[in-house]
């Protein structure tokens, strides 16, 4: 789910003004990634909910690629969702 203050991918509706964002900058020649992430409160985290979690990765990276976007990056690190198992300990 997108913040208010964050422009999200996370949904089809995202796709028209990401596309304006995207040929903008390849029109100056040049290569524009989006970063996936999400931020969960709760260090534990069932099957199912890590599921769900991998199917809105998929479905925002599929979005992503649909705006334009050369490519995309998972942030799993700093405390961000992916990252949270490895360091449930700390």
């Amino acid at each position: 789910m997108a913040l208010a203050h964050r422009v999200g991918i996370c949904n089809e509706q995202r796709i028209p003004g990401w596309n304006q964002v995207t040929d903008a900058v390849h029109r100056q020649g040049c290569y524009l990634f989006r970063q996936l992430w999400h931020q969960r409160n709760a260090l534990v985290l069932i099957v199912k909910e890590i599921q769900e979690k991998m199917k809105r990765y998929v479905a925002a990276a599929k979005n992503a690629m649909a705006a334009g976007f050369d490519g995309v990056e998972i942030n799993g690190a700093n405390g961000q969702a992916p990252d949270r198992p490895v360091h449930a300990q700390d």
